[in-house]
């Protein structure tokens, strides 16, 4: 057997592309190891290698070494090849995949096992085939169980696992983060874990797509027709249809595969609640987090997660980065839901009840045969679980029935409070108290020193641009680590939030406080305050209420003891202008803090009011480099002292 295409693998000098060329070679063997006999294993479009193969020889040589041959439009598995080489194959494809001996793999091995991110225990080569599962056919309309098993199941790849940690999650951003806010909240590392992710999916990772633009007349263009996949995007992207979109102008179209498969949804980050779920689930599993997908046939679909520490599972929406508000749907949403069904790797369950308040109402709409259906699904269970020891069913059995009890035993009636943000004993609210319920501000504790050259030129300014979520000081960009907050001397409960949806970005309060207050400061160092003392300060801050309840304060702090409420000036909605009464007998203006608070009096009334009151609003789109419209900017003159008083 012809093993050179390893050293020409090796060549491939982009490490992604290598990770990925690899990752899919495994996946193309392992398919037919596991299903030999599949004519669906046998058959590579040339197109699709094309496109992920053929720029590489050693992916060629190794697909030729595996059997595939070139047939007309088409590579065909030709079957000579034996499984033992096959499996060989693999073994040598997943050595490769092991992290290089460099400095940034050691940095994902430490940031893995920091944040409790293990290796699954179970290889996806000894889960359950459910190509031959039949479900009863009437429950099949409702719940298409088999194609959600295959989907969960794929989760459990541990080469996609070891890409998405060291290629695709910033891990290192994470543990910083996370290591910072353990010094103000005593929540459990792996539950702030899961939050983080929460939050960077939302905000980072992920793109909504509503209807695509028109390249060419750059408008929206409309939705035309549901359209069959190609064999490329139905076999290797697990799409079972497309989107075709048509502009009203020019007639152009543009096709959105709704893609299932994981590996192709890391590609293209983009689409709507079944992508998003589905994506977010496989990235939990990465993190060594117990994962559920949950199935609602009422059109929309999300995740719970394990969390060790409450011993409960915990509802995630990752398109609206909310964990633990299960109510939302119910109360926020006025949903009317049916069924909520969770596909975990093991086992599956009825969680309908986690979701809804009524639960004789439920029983009503439902309309099926409910012990008929608890059979089903213990069917299934038993198929998923026959690979499994006894002392693991237990487990799995032992932690359904307290499930179910939590669930069936849970108050309910207090729980529509959490869609304000005050439901007691959520993770959220949780968060909230542990940060920042008993004090006004989180010290992060940067101030601006002037240097000696800002001293000589006689003034300092500061700006902060939300669109990149970067500062610059004097007109030269500053090295970025976490954005908005580097710079900052105090905060608390506020966000950068980013909405993909209206492409829009802007800072305001975090969801489920009542209030928000951030702070800037620059300061003379003491070498310098015997002989400058600043003079002017202009500022210009960029703010925006969308109803008569939400109030937006701008203060200034002169030293330790003045505070001014700043006055708007007249000629614009966002630039304060205060000139300082120099005391030229003792050491004063010497420090300034410029002081923003949040707040609304209508929050018990309206679940959006935390995002009503924003700073630096912007468009994410692009914009003229001119546009400074939306920076924070604080511009401080300097003067010399009178040293002859």
């Amino acid at each position: 057997m012809d093993l050179s295409f390893l050293n020409n693998l090796r060549k491939i000098t982009d490490e992604d592309d290598r990770l990925v060329t690899i990752t899919l070679l495994i996946d193309i063997t392992s398919n037919l190891i596991s299903d030999r006999n599949n004519h669906r294993y046998h058959t590579l479009p040339i197109c699709y290698i094309r496109e992920m193969f053929q720029k590489y020889t050693g992916a060629m040589q190794c697909l030729h070494t595996i059997g595939f041959k070139q047939i007309n439009d088409d590579y065909v598995f030709d079957q000579t090849i034996s499984d033992k080489q096959l499996q060989e194959i693999v073994k040598l494809l997943e050595n490769e995949l092991d992290p290089k001996p460099n400095d940034k793999c050691e940095e994902v091995k430490c940031n893995s096992l920091d944040l409790g991110i293990t290796d699954n225990d179970r290889s996806s080569n000894s889960l359950i085939s459910f190509d031959n599962f039949h479900v009863s056919s009437h429950f099949n309309k409702l719940i298409p169980f088999v194609s959600i098993l295959k989907r969960v199941q794929s989760y459990e790849d541990i080469n996609l696992q070891h890409y998405i940690r060291s290629k695709i999650i910033p891990l290192e951003d994470f543990n910083r983060r996370i290591s910072k806010k353990m010094k103000s909240t005593d929540i459990n590392k792996r539950d702030l874990l899961l939050l983080e992710l929460l939050r960077w999916f939302k905000e980072e990772f992920f793109t909504w797509f509503d209807r695509a633009n028109c390249d060419y007349c750059k408008k929206p263009m409309d939705f035309a027709e549901y359209i069959q996949p190609t064999r490329e995007e139905r076999e290797y992207g697990d799409a079972h249809r497309v989107e075709l979109y048509r502009c009203s102008t020019c007639s152009s179209e543009y096709r959105f595969p709704r893609f299932n498969a994981p590996i192709k949804l890391l590609e293209t980050r983009s689409g709507r609640c079944g992508e998003a779920a589905n994506l977010f689930a496989c990235l939990c599993r990465s993190l060594s987090f117990l994962t559920r997908y949950i199935y609602d046939p009422s059109d929309h679909v999300w995740t719970e997660v394990y969390s060790e520490s409450e011993q409960r599972w915990l509802h995630c929406d990752s398109c609206e980065n909310l964990c633990d508000s299960p109510l939302v749907y119910e109360k926020g949403w006025k949903k009317e839901l049916t069924f909520c069904i969770a596909f975990a790797k093991d086992h599956i369950g009825d969680v309908t009840w986690r979701y809804v308040t009524n639960f004789k109402q439920i029983i009503q709409r439902r309309n099926i045969n409910e012990k008929n259906f608890a059979r089903t699904i213990h069917q299934i269970n038993r198929k998923i679980q026959s690979q499994l020891n006894q002392e693991e069913k237990i487990k799995i059995i032992s932690n359904q029935i307290k499930d179910i009890v939590s669930m069936l035993n849970e108050e309910k009636s207090a729980k529509e409070s959490e869609l304000h943000g005050r439901q007691s004993g959520s993770l959220g609210w949780k968060l909230s108290r542990g940060e920042t319920d008993q004090q006004d501000d989180v010290i992060n504790g940067y101030v601006y020193s002037i240097t000696n050259e800002e001293c000589e030129k006689g003034s300092i300014e500061i700006e902060y641009n939300s669109v990149v979520d970067k500062y610059l000081r004097n007109g030269i960009e500053e090295i970025k680590k976490d954005g908005w907050i580097d710079r900052v001397y105090s905060c608390s409960n506020i966000q950068r939030k980013i909405e993909k949806d209206w492409k829009m970005v802007y800072l305001c309060r975090e969801h489920l406080h009542t209030n928000g207050v951030l702070s800037w400061t620059i300061q003379l160092k003491p070498e310098e305050e015997k002989f400058y003392q600043f003079h002017h300060i202009t500022i210009q801050c960029p703010t925006k209420a969308f109803d008569q309840y939400t109030q937006i304060i701008c203060q200034l702090q002169i030293d330790d003891k003045q505070i001014i409420d700043l006055s708007q000036n007249l000629s614009s909605n966002s630039l304060f202008e205060y000139s300082l009464d120099n005391k030229l007998d003792s050491l004063t203006n010497i420090r300034i803090t410029f002081k923003v608070i949040l707040n609304c009096s209508n929050d018990n009334n309206d679940n959006n009011a935390w995002q009503k009151g924003q700073l630096c609003r912007q468009t994410t789109e692009q914009v003229s480099n001119d546009d400074q419209s939306h920076y924070l900017r604080i511009h401080a003159t300097i003067r010399k002292r009178n040293l002859n008083l």
